[in-house]
């Protein structure tokens, strides 16, 4: 393959990953021995569930740190760690080589925990959240660094999809549909993907629980790439015809209402008109 083929396809990668800053871990409560882990556990619980501020995520944050620091053969509550931490970097602004520093100091450590947690047991979220502080870290660290990076994201998603193919109710079907929806399918061919088989995986997790409203809009943004607009804007229709807290998990209302946001925003760019009007 050609290195300018190669250097367009990470280019692509590492400015699309995890754009949609949607949450991939599952909404459950850690289990914990320690009854001091067990109170901040539950009370970073208490965060993820409701519609958080940047300054809830630093709480989530300092509350995992300690939780660690208790419970330390605690591997879920290190994967917890992972996420928020992948969580506020990605919330940090990136126009500035000294914020892109403060990213990186927050996915490297979020790399760091996952990498403690697998450690102790190999789990699809270990992986998975590795391989997503690696892609955010990548984009911020440069072309080359995206372009050695990719071999090792395969092997952590698919290692992932190995262990619990559902994990976060589809997370990597949305890593990787998120990649076939921004990168050209002659491109993601030449470094041995079929972007049909992403797209059917995102399909498969709609067909297993279809009013979860993420993977809709991620399905949207492939459809609307390849030119299916109609299509597009019925997976799109589909969330904003349905009531967020309705869905059976009450854990997971508060990505449902964002996922409604998102929905409202894809509505607009795919038609430049506020919804319902096309």
């Amino acid at each position: 393959m050609a290195k300018k083929t190669i250097l367009i396809f990470f280019v692509l990668l590492t400015s699309l990953i995890w754009s949609n800053r949607a949450r991939a871990w599952e909404a459950a409560h850690i289990k914990c021995r320690n009854p001091e882990a067990q109170k901040l556990a539950d009370e970073e619980y208490r965060i993820l569930v409701a519609d958080q501020a940047d300054s809830d995520m630093d709480k989530a944050i300092a509350l995992m740190e300690k939780a660690t620091s208790l419970e330390p053969a605690n591997d879920m509550l290190w994967i917890e760690f992972s996420g928020n931490l992948w969580d506020r970097g990605d919330r940090l602004p990136k126009d500035t080589e000294a914020r892109k520093k403060a990213r990186i100091v927050y996915f490297d450590r979020g790399m760091e925990a996952a990498k403690k947690a697998l450690s102790i047991r190999e789990s699809a979220a270990a992986h998975f959240w590795y391989a997503a502080n690696m892609a955010s870290g990548g984009e911020m660290k440069g072309i080359l660094t995206s372009v050695w990076m990719f071999p090792t994201l395969r092997k952590e998603m698919d290692r992932a999809d190995a262990l619990d193919p559902h994990y976060g109710r589809g997370a990597t079907a949305r890593f990787w549909s998120e990649v076939v929806a921004r990168v050209p399918d002659n491109v993601i061919k030449m470094v041995g993907m079929k972007p049909e088989d992403a797209i059917d995986a995102i399909r498969n997790e709609i067909k297993r629980d279809p009013n979860y409203f993420e993977n809709h809009i991620y399905l949207a943004d492939y459809l609307n790439r390849a030119g299916k607009k109609k299509e597009a804007l019925e997976q799109l229709e589909f969330v904003l015809s349905k009531d967020p807290n309705s869905y059976p998990i009450e854990a997971e209302h508060s990505n449902q209402r964002r996922s409604l946001v998102l929905a409202k925003e894809r509505w607009k760019e795919f038609t430049g008109k506020e919804y319902p009007n096309k």
